[in-house]
């Protein structure tokens, strides 16, 4: 997931990489509004494999404004990263605003310390950004 609040900013014609879409206002507001509707408290992921904390934090304002208070149960930081040493792929996903002490062959050897160290720096920005916001971490595939 990219988030893009405003779409006239986007680069055109952007290729993304397999499996990985753009979110943008639109979105948000359907979003909203089935969440009004059927009265759900959500968990949202971020992507962590952009490696843009700033991004993740333009998210979580754009959500607390969007959605009705209470909501949002957590921010989950990252998806699965036990298991990106397997998806070179991932190396594909940069912004802007992607970290830019970030190799471009990050996803090679992912440790527990790295996930540990991305994710102190999404939460930093998250709390600053949105405060009180709960945060969580992924499932994991090994034990």
């Amino acid at each position: 997931m990219l988030w893009e609040p405003d779409p006239k900013t986007a680069p055109k014609p952007r290729s993304l990489p397999h499996g990985v879409f753009e979110l943008g206002n639109t979105w948000l507001k359907d979003l909203a509004q089935l969440v009004r509707r059927e009265r759900l408290r959500i968990i949202l992921d971020l992507n962590l494999a952009v490696h843009s904390p700033s991004m993740a934090a333009s998210f979580a304002r754009a959500v607390r404004r969007a959605l009705p208070a209470g909501s949002v149960a957590a921010l989950e930081i990252g998806n699965e990263p036990d298991e990106y040493h397997f998806q070179p792929h991932l190396t594909r996903e940069r912004v802007a605003s992607t970290t830019r002490s970030t190799p471009r062959r990050w996803w090679s050897n992912y440790s527990s310390g790295d996930y540990r160290r991305d994710y102190i720096a999404y939460g930093r920005a998250l709390h600053a950004s949105v405060p009180g916001i709960r945060l969580g971490a992924p499932d994991i595939t090994r034990p």
